[in-house]
C-alpha cells in the first residue's frame, strides 16, 4: 500500500499525481481517507464516484483520489480457469462413463464410412498419442484420433470419431465458417507471438503513448475473433456428427442420447474458451477508456 498525494490546485495535475493503491478493495473502503489541501480526511458515500475503466473515483471540490486495481486480470484468468476446470473434468467423467457402452464398430471405423458416404477419398485417418488429442488437420487432410478413440468400439469414441470427421466433411464442402477460420490462422499465429508483451508495454506507458495499447488490443481481438468464430464450426461439425450417426443406425436412441451428451461438453469448452478471451478483450479496453478519460 502507499500513498501519493498532490497539494497541486490544477485538477487535471491531480488527476495524474493522486493516487491511492490497494491490492484489492477492502469491504470497508467507504472509510479510507481522501487529500484536502495535503491533509487526509474521511470521506462519505456520497462524495464517491464510481467508474468501470478507473476502479473507483473519490470527488470532493475537484480533488481527486484514484484507488488502482492492478488485479482485474489475474481475478478474470483464476475465475475462468477454475470454470475451465471444472468443464474438463466433466468431459472427462462424461467420456469414462460414454466409453463404457458399446457398440458395432470402432473410431477408425466409424471415421472411415463418415468419408466414403460423403464421397471423401482423399482424407486419411490416424492414430496420434495422447488423450482428448483428436482433430482434423487442414493442411495435410487427416483425421487424427486418440488411441482410445481410433480403437475404441463404444458411444464416445463414435462421437469423437464422427465429429473429428464432420470437419473434413466441412472442409470438402467448403464450409463459410472453416474457410474463414483458417484464413484467419496466419493472423492469429503472429498476433498470439506478440500480443502478450505489446499488451504488457502498452499498459505501462499507456499515459503518454496510449497506441501502444490500441496496438495490443487489435491483436488481441484477432485472437478473440478467432475464438468466437470457432463456435459455429464446432457446433456444426457436431451437428453433422450426431445426424450421421442416427441416419446410419450407429446409434440408437439410447446411444443417440449419450453421444449429444459428450459432444456437448466438448462445446462447453470452447464457450468458455471464447468467453474469458472476451472478457479480457473488454477488461483491456476499459483500461485505455479510463487512461484517455483521465487526460
Amino acid at each position: 500500500m502507499f500513498f501519493e498525494l498532490s497539494k497541486s490546485k490544477d485538477v487535471n495535475e491531480k488527476r495524474a499525481l493522486s493516487y491511492f493503491y490497494l491490492p484489492s478493495y477492502p469491504e470497508n473502503f467507504h472509510e479510507y481517507y481522501g487529500n484536502k489541501n495535503g491533509f487526509l480526511r474521511r470521506l462519505n458515500r456520497k462524495e464517491m464516484r464510481y467508474s468501470l475503466s478507473d476502479g473507483i473515483k473519490l470527488d470532493n471540490g475537484g480533488v481527486i483520489i484514484q484507488i488502482v486495481e492492478m488485479g482485474g486480470i489475474y481475478i478474470i484468468f483464476i475465475a475462468f480457469a477454475i470454470i475451465s476446470w471444472l468443464i474438463s473434468n466433466q468431459l472427462k467423467v462424461k467420456f469414462a462413463k460414454y466409453s463404457k457402452m458399446p457398440i458395432q464398430y470402432s473410431g477408425k471405423e466409424i471415421a472411415e464410412r463418415m468419408l466414403r458416404q460423403n464421397g471423401i477419398d482423399d482424407v486419411k485417418v490416424l492414430s496420434v498419442e495422447g488423450q482428448l488429442t483428436d482433430h482434423y488437420n487442414p493442411a495435410n487432410k487427416t483425421v487424427n484420433l486418440s488411441r482410445d478413440v481410433y480403437y475404441g468400439s463404444n458411444v464416445a469414441a463414435a462421437a469423437v470419431a464422427a465429429h473429428e470427421t464432420g470437419h473434413a466433411v466441412q472442409h470438402a464442402s467448403a464450409y463459410a465458417w472453416l474457410q474463414m477460420r483458417s484464413a484467419l490462422v496466419p493472423v492469429v499465429s503472429f498476433a498470439s507471438r506478440w500480443v502478450q508483451w505489446v499488451l504488457l508495454a502498452g499498459i505501462l506507458v499507456v499515459n503518454t503513448f496510449p497506441q501502444l495499447l490500441v496496438a495490443g488490443i487489435i491483436l488481441f481481438a484477432s485472437t478473440t475473433f478467432f475464438s468466437i468464430i470457432t463456435l459455429p464450426v464446432e457446433v456444426n461439425a457436431s451437428h453433422r456428427a450426431l445426424v450421421w450417426l442416427k441416419g446410419t443406425g450407429i446409434t440408437n436412441n439410447q446411444n443417440q442420447a449419450a453421444a449429444f451428451d459428450a459432444l456437448k461438453w466438448a462445446a462447453y469448452t470452447y464457450f468458455i474458451a471464447a468467453l474469458a478471451s472476451l472478457a479480457t478483450l473488454v477488461y483491456y479496453v476499459l483500461i485505455l477508456m479510463g487512461a484517455r478519460n483521465r487526460d
